[in-house]
């Protein structure tokens, strides 16, 4: 052929790598276009990018084609902002559009994917720093606890300060910059 045989070959490889490891996969045959023409190969594409996607994935039946595949190309385009193909379903039975189809869509996940990591890292980042915020809070209050205990003056306390003025978010506003008397 013209290379279209490798360039087809090649993003079936691509995909069947992705899937291949996870068991909830095997019941859909990447290496071929059978489920993709039928659209439970795009669909468990889909799937393994955020399975809230596709709730019922594993009710499909690859007796229903054009509904499969609209369902996966409407997901795509929803989800990874992929453009909707001008000729719909028909897409998926032509190997070599579909082939360039499925690169698309492997490429938006990628990029969904790095923008998910980038999210959960700055989650992650705020909740180690609110943990930092907490346990610093909590040994100050054992410090100012001991030292009412035993009758101490508190030096962790400002006399002009209450309790609860002291602590600081994690921009620096204290409590009392959102509560005003």
């Amino acid at each position: 052929g013209d290379g279209c045989e490798e360039v087809v070959a090649a993003v079936l490889a691509k995909v069947g790598s992705r899937l291949s490891d996870d068991t909830q996969y095997t019941h859909v045959r990447t290496d071929t276009f059978a489920d993709w023409s039928n659209g439970l190969g795009l669909l468990a594409l889909l799937h393994s990018c955020d399975a809230s996607w596709i709730p019922d994935f594993h009710n499909l039946s690859p007796t229903n084609p054009t509904e499969n595949v609209t369902r996966a190309l409407t997901l795509a385009q929803t989800h990874l902002s992929v453009p909707h193909p001008s000729i719909g379903p028909a897409i998926m039975s032509q190997p070599l559009l579909a082939s360039s189809y499925i690169s698309l869509v492997l490429l938006e996940i990628q990029s969904w994917e790095a923008t998910q990591y980038k999210a959960m890292q700055r989650f992650t980042q705020r909740l180690t720093d609110e943990i930092g915020l907490f346990r610093r809070q909590r040994a100050t209050d054992k410090k100012t606890i001991h030292h009412l205990q035993h009758g101490e003056e508190n030096p962790y306390l400002n006399r002009s300060q209450t309790h609860s003025d002291s602590i600081a978010d994690s921009d620096g506003d204290t409590e009392s910059d959102y509560c005003s008397s």
